[in-house]
């Protein structure tokens, strides 16, 4: 059996293969991979199980690890919602261009292009940057949450 390619298929395939790249791409991938695995102990550093608060922890990820309360369940904290992001902007991608936070606050900025992300989502919601913040998996197990990827 032979298969003949006229430019009609041929062009078919061109934006097939086209499309398939274009919606399958992932700006988070341009963050290089780093090792993440680390722990916070919620009863040490309480101030993170206050919703709303978040913490940068600038030894871990490529560029620092945002780790952001979202709920905090004081009956039982293994249901609490935490959210970890990697602090590198994903609009200068440089480890010295990390999104500082300001304590108590549901956004950072990035000091060398001053986009301001949204720690709910990770999304830029001022400047320049068009990409979510990379986000690593963050879990609550006896009142310690355990971040890595």
């Amino acid at each position: 059996m032979r298969i003949i390619l006229s430019l009609k298929n041929i062009f078919y395939l061109f934006v097939f293969l086209s499309f398939i790249l274009v919606s399958c791409e992932d700006r988070e991938e341009y963050i290089p991979y780093v090792e993440v695995s680390f722990s916070v102990d919620l009863n040490i550093n309480n101030n993170l199980a206050t919703p709303g608060y978040s913490m940068l922890y600038p030894g871990e990820g490529f560029g620092g690890v945002i780790v952001y309360c979202e709920y905090y369940d004081y009956v039982t904290p293994d249901k609490s919602i935490f959210k970890a992001y990697d602090a590198a902007c994903t609009l200068e991608v440089e480890d010295s261009c990390s999104v500082t936070n300001t304590g108590n606050s549901f956004y950072g900025e990035c000091p060398c292009c001053h986009s301001q992300y949204e720690f709910t989502n990770g999304q830029p919601v001022e400047g320049d940057a068009a990409y979510s913040l990379k986000r690593y998996k963050a879990t609550v197990i006896s009142n310690k949450v355990y971040v890595r990827n």
